[in-house]
């Protein structure tokens, strides 16, 4: 079946200013439009043409945006957006923006006007107007929206000095130093390090000292942007032919800006004219020893800066100490000083031994290293080299690509029609170098595929890392038939690049198909609640299946029918509105009863309808459990009351009475019953070893009166083991163990068990009741109760004894603990048997009191903790009623990450950790999320609540 869909409501792309509008005709599917125009925001982008700081500042082209609304209803035809602006400083380069079509409900942002602002322009709020019409006849066309644009230009430039030195490879001798009547450029290096550009700069350098004489003293700069050095050449100063070498002299450098300052420097060039001179000759990087040997240097690398000096004087050098050293931050210097004992005059040498390391964040710059140095008998000289940190480029390669639409589509892993999916595009980093600003955008020439997101970004990409370029959304039209769709990867990258891939991925029209998965019955309302089907018994059937196609099947009918006349189904039919694809579900509301005298299994035929599929026939079988009783061990003693000498202790050569205690903790009565007694050991007979039960009802325990057993008068063992057979017409059989104490106890103290409060030899609803009586008082108040031993009279006490008991059911229930259940229980309990007596009339109002502190008012999500969490967090919640509960975690685009099933929980409060839902940050295929808000949501029957919490990473 194929079905057909149209999407409205899409509006077109905006065109340039200078297209006509398309004709747009009158379509049926796009009703009249009743356009109401609402102005959003607007802001400045000069991302492109400006300087990228958001900011309108004069000299620069931007384009400022607006976000437009049409609260209107139906489909507004050929819009046109113009602005304009009067403002003496701005220029309007692009004035309109047009859409064919824009819908109702739809947000554009109008991204084509272009401004131009003068250079000249000051800080001010220029007034502009956006008009919206368009072609319908409407009252809502046309409409004006004034907006504001601010021009800022208070940002001031704030000049500082980095560094000097002297240029005399034009005008001197080339040595880099002033030697008398010479003509040198002094090289003034001055950085802009204000937050604004500065306009028509002057830097003039003055002289008070007879021993120069200023040839050029001035340089201009028209304009001079914020964060950039400038090294101001163009100074020119001659050197007196008779300056002593050693002279300094005094250098004032003054600058003038329109829009800042004044500034003013000053420093002292000196006058050398000695026998030994150093000259710079080449510098370079050499890693080939302790880097990667490409002769650069790269984040993260250790490499040898060499400096070659040439001694271009007339002496020999002694002691000289080169010494190396920066300010770059990302550059530490690990090797900085190599000596020289002697240096002869016209030798070069490398200055081997300098190192440094590049810091592996590093960004690509040049780095400044200057080489001071010294000799006994000559000047100091100081030397830089320049050199840039190189990143080592990335290199993209292709793995894999797929159909991603676990929480697009119906997650089938196929992109079928009508779908949304991502796209999945691994690629690797081959290195050598990380990817910076790593740029994939995902594009297809198909046209039954939409790109609805096509670019994802990633700050950095380690070597040797593939990713999947999470992100890329794309609609496949419904009408699509199936078919592979091609789809080019572009990769580019501030570190290489750009790298273009291509793939296809397959168009599957979607079906809809049912599996059997399991099948069971449920009698916790309707039977005996012990999960079996037994004859005679009314139970639920639970036919879960599975739907295994790619589409969400809809008006699915599941009947069931008995095919082997074993059981009555009484309720045969579920429906479901839809059942998404990938689901599995159990039919719950089928019920059934089974026949009195059925046995072995059960046969059942579920057939399933859809409106977009089948029919369906699933076959099932139940299995028919005769209901069976099943019995517990309680305690086991002896007395000598009646065959003995009654003086309450065990001894040789006496006849005993031996008590069995067992429990049926079945949910039904077990006929038949007869338990045997028996021992292995030397010197005991059992005298009297079988006692029956023509029936045994379920929760009832009884001490099997009848046994007796002969202690011979040579027994010397301090204890007898007796081992009790029990068997019954349904279940079992069973064996127990009882190890009967010979000297030295009595009984029944030796013999009482923890929990027995009262002292009555055994363990029931009378204790309970005891310690409800005195609950939340400390144990000293009544320290026989303190079962537990902590020190508090309370509910663990009483969950202790309950476990103890031996006059009834101890297990708990079969679903999700809750303390409100098993006060209930005791409340029923102690009404049926109350007596009158001061435990019953003390410990019923304690137990009303504790159920009604206990069981909540109302249904209710709690606060989880802890709240923001990383990577786990506790979910608590009250539930009032009993019924399947379910938490569901969404991310903050409403797309479920994780179910969590509790199944079915009774009511009470779940609050502290052993009882709340636990999530462990991960959604449905084991991946952790991401920071961030996520949402989650409890329901229980009818009831829905949802709060908020935060993943913080």
């Amino acid at each position: 079946m194929v079905i057909g869909f149209m999407l409205v409501g899409l509006a077109l792309p905006a065109m340039a200013a200078d297209d006509p509008p398309p004709d747009v005709p009158d379509n049926p599917y796009f009703p009249p439009a009743s356009p109401v125009w609402e102005l959003g925001s607007n802001w400045v982008f000069d991302g492109d043409s400006g300087n990228g700081d958001g900011i309108a500042s004069p000299g620069e082209t931007v384009s400022p945006r607006v976000r437009i609304r049409n609260l209107g209803v139906g489909t507004s035809k050929n819009v046109t957006a113009t602005l304009a602006i009067t403002d003496t400083d701005i220029t309007v380069v692009a004035d309109e923006v047009t859409f064919a079509l824009w819908d109702g409900g739809v947000n554009e942002t109008l991204a084509e006007f272009v401004i131009d602002i003068a250079v000249d322009a000051l800080a001010h709020d220029v007034d502009a107007t956006v008009t919206i019409e368009s072609t319908n006849d409407t009252s809502g066309d046309p409409v004006v929206f004034s907006i504001v644009i601010p021009v800022l230009s208070t940002a001031k430039p704030e000049f500082a000095r980095r560094s000097e030195w002297i240029f005399d490879g034009t005008l001197g001798n080339g040595d880099g130093r002033a030697s008398p009547g010479e003509r040198v450029e002094p090289r003034v290096r001055i950085l802009n390090d204000g937050p604004g550009a500065a306009q028509n700069v002057d830097v003039t350098l003055t002289v008070d000292d007879a021993s120069a004489t200023l040839v050029s003293g001035s340089v201009t700069h028209t304009s001079w942007p914020a964060g950039e050095a400038r090294n101001n050449d163009g100074l020119i100063l001659d050197v007196d032919a008779g300056a002593s070498s050693g002279t300094l002299i005094p250098i004032t450098v003054s600058i003038t800006a329109d829009n800042g300052g004044p500034w003013q420097f000053s420093y002292s060039i000196l006058v050398e004219g000695s026998l030994i001179e150093f000259d710079q000759r080449s510098a370079w990087i050499f890693d080939g020893s302790l880097g990667n040997k490409d002769g650069e240097a790269n984040p993260g690398e250790r490499v040898e800066p060499r400096v070659r000096l040439l001694n271009s004087g007339s002496g020999e050098a002694v002691n000289v100490v080169a010494t190396l050293s920066t300010t770059d931050a990302d550059v530490t210097v690990t090797g900085a000083q190599v000596t020289h004992a002697t240096w002869p005059a016209g030798v070069a040498r490398n200055n081997t031994g300098f190192i440094i390391e590049i810091a592996s964040d590093a960004s690509a710059h040049d780095v400044t290293l200057t080489i001071d140095v010294t000799a006994d008998n000559a000047s100091p000289s100081q030397f830089t080299m320049t050199f840039p940190i190189v990143k080592l480029p990335a290199s993209f390669s292709q793995r894999s690509s797929w159909a991603f639409d676990k929480t697009t589509g119906n997650g089938d892993g196929d992109a079928n029609s009508g779908e949304r999916v991502e796209i999945r595009a691994r690629i690797l980093n081959d290195g050598p170098g990380p990817g910076e600003n790593v740029i994939a955008t995902l594009t297809s020439a198909d046209s039954d595929v939409s790109i609805v997101t096509g670019v994802v970004s990633h700050a950095t990409w380690p070597v040797g890392e593939a990713r999947n370029n999470t992100g890329f959304v794309v609609d496949v039209e419904p009408a699509a038939t199936a078919h592979d769709v091609t789809f080019t990867l572009s990769v580019t990258a501030d570190t290489g690049g750009p790298w273009e891939f291509t793939f296809t991925i397959p168009v599957v029209v979607a079906a809809v198909a049912f599996e059997s998965r399991s099948f069971w019955s449920f009698d916790k309302t309707t039977g005996n609640a012990d999960g079996l089907a037994n004859p005679g018994e009314r139970v639920q059937i639970r036919a879960r299946m599975l739907n295994t196609g790619a589409a969400t099947a809809e008006n699915v009918v599941a009947t069931l029918t008995s095919t082997d006349g074993k059981a009555s189904v009484t309720t045969a039919q579920v429906t479901h509105a839809t059942w998404p694809a990938g689901e599995a579900r159990n039919n719950v509301g089928l019920v059934a009863e089974i026949d009195d005298s059925a046995t072995g299994t059960a046969a059942f035929t579920l057939a399933v309808t859809a409106d977009n599929g089948g029919p369906w026939s699933l076959s099932y079988t139940l299995t028919i459990t005769p209901a069976a009783a099943d019995f517990e061990q309680r305690s086991g003693w002896a007395r000598d009351k009646v065959t003995g000498n009654d003086n309450g202790t065990i001894d040789p050569g006496e006849e005993v009475e031996v008590r069995a205690r067992i429990l049926n903790i079945g949910q039904v009565d077990a006929t038949n019953v007869v338990a045997t007694l028996s021992t292995t050991a030397a010197n005991v007979t059992v005298t009297s070893a079988t006692v029956s039960h023509a029936t045994w009802p379920g929760g009832v325990a009884r001490n099997n009166v009848g046994f007796t057993a002969d202690l011979g008068s040579s027994l010397t063992a301090s204890s007898v083991d007796f081992t009790l057979d029990v068997t019954a017409d349904v279940g079992g059989p069973w064996q127990y163990v009882y190890t009967i104490p010979i000297t030295g106890l009595t009984a029944p103290a030796a013999l009482a068990v923890p929990g027995d409060i009262d002292r009555d030899g055994a363990v029931g609803i009378r204790d309970i009741l005891a310690v409800a009586a005195v609950y939340g008082e400390p144990a000293s108040v009544y320290p026989t109760a303190d079962v537990n031993g902590d020190s508090v009279l309370d509910m663990g006490d009483m969950t202790a004894i309950h476990a103890a008991r031996t006059d009834t059911v101890a297990g708990a229930p079969a679903v999700r603990h809750s303390q409100v259940t098993l006060v209930e229980r005791w409340l029923r309990e102690g009404r049926q048997l109350d007596d009158g007596s001061d435990v019953f009339r003390e410990g019923l109002p304690a137990l009303e009191a504790l159920l009604a502190a206990l069981k909540p008012a109302t249904t209710a999500l709690l606060p989880n903790y802890p709240n923001p969490f990383n990577p786990e967090t506790w979910i608590p919640f009250d539930l009032a009623a009993a019924g399947e509960v379910t938490i569901r975690v969404y991310d903050i685009g409403g797309r479920v990450l994780r179910r969590l099933d509790l199944g079915y929980v009774e009511p009470g409060k779940y609050r502290q950790r052993d009882a709340a839902a636990y999530w462990d940050g991960r959604n449905e295929f084991g991946e952790a999320v991401a920071s961030g808000v996520y949402l989650y949501e409890i329901r229980a029957g009818d009831q829905r609540d949802m709060r908020r919490m935060v993943v913080r990473k």
